[in-house]
């Protein structure tokens, strides 16, 4: 596909019918209902106009390396996140010395003395996030759980599969949490209060520690039905609901309500972006279906958060 143009016109004025085979007998896997909140956007290109916009990135990544931040940035809390929760203690400070040598030596680093500096300061916050974690995370594997989960909503079954441990989900990011993973934990979570496994999830990324209660299951179905259902009309048409900008503007309109220019202020940052932060309308997905965050489409999207992230919001607390 070309790359799109921002600005461009919106391209689509009415809805897509569902395919015959996205009926209540197919039913629909927990999987593609996670890989749809992603991006929703996307999502909808891929899944019903066959459409993709990576044919560019793909080449320039086989001829220009990453800089030391986005990808590789996260690569490397993730690998230091994974050798202290692998140290069993025992000869823990020789072991992490020895990881943090090759490290150096693997060329991922920036040269010299900042490179020493980034390692340093990101390593003490991944053994901070492992000292979190480690109370939560099974020892043994009869503490690890495959949750199925088979729920019969108005649309049809909801099926898939979900991990535990200790009987709890766990949602981990070496980096900082934004609206598109609580979500994603948010609908998992809603799955795990109607399966048979009923429990809480724990949520840490490397600055916090949140719990999400569990639900009963008459106050957790409604909720997902909804958002299952909101599937269905984004499979239809693209849909005016971007997680990370929603959220920004639905905590800021929660933390002052007096306040909604500052709300819509949030949400239009996080959509456009700045100086060393992308924006979540300059994905290429988002850019050809909603060139700009204007009043219409913003207002769509303050009546989407108000719906299914105020559940969310509002059931979050710190562990």
């Amino acid at each position: 596909a070309l790359t799109p143009r921002r600005g461009a016109a919106n391209f689509q004025s009415g809805e897509l019918p569902l395919p015959p085979e996205w009926g209540k007998e197919q039913g629909l896997e927990l999987a593609e209902l996670l890989r749809f909140y992603r991006q929703p956007a996307k999502y909808f290109l891929n899944r019903r106009l066959k459409v993709w916009f990576e044919l560019d990135e793909a080449s320039i990544e086989d001829s220009e390396p990453f800089e030391l931040d986005g990808l590789q940035h996260y690569q490397l809390k993730a690998l230091l996140l994974d050798a202290h929760l692998a140290d069993d203690g025992e000869e823990r400070g020789e072991e992490m010395s020895r990881r943090r040598e090759r490290l150096r030596l693997s060329g991922q680093l920036p040269q010299g003395w900042f490179g020493s500096l980034l390692l340093d300061d990101l390593d003490e916050k991944m053994e901070d996030l492992a000292q979190r974690l480690r109370p939560w995370i099974a020892a043994e594997e009869d503490e690890k759980r495959a949750v199925e989960i088979d729920i019969a909503l108005t649309q049809g079954q909801l099926q898939g599969w979900i991990d535990t441990q200790k009987g709890r989900v766990l949602v981990v990011k070496p980096g900082g949490f934004n609206g598109k993973d609580l979500l994603l934990g948010w609908i998992q979570h809603l799955c795990l209060c109607l399966s048979d496994a009923s429990n809480d999830t724990l949520l840490f990324d490397a600055r916090q520690s949140l719990r999400l209660a569990k639900l009963p299951a008459d106050e957790a179905r409604p909720k997902l039905a909804a958002l299952v259902a909101l599937w269905a009309q984004g499979m239809k048409r693209p849909l005016p609901f971007f997680p990370n900008t929603a959220w920004e503007w639905l905590k800021a309109i929660e933390e002052d309500p007096d306040k909604p220019e500052a709300a819509d202020k949030a949400a239009l940052t996080r959509f456009n972006g700045g100086y060393m932060v992308t924006g979540e309308g300059e994905d290429a997905y988002v850019a050809r279906c909603f060139p700009e965050l204007d009043d219409a489409v913003l207002s769509q999207l303050q009546a989407l958060a108000r719906e299914h992230l105020t559940p969310l919001y509002h059931r979050l607390e710190v562990l």
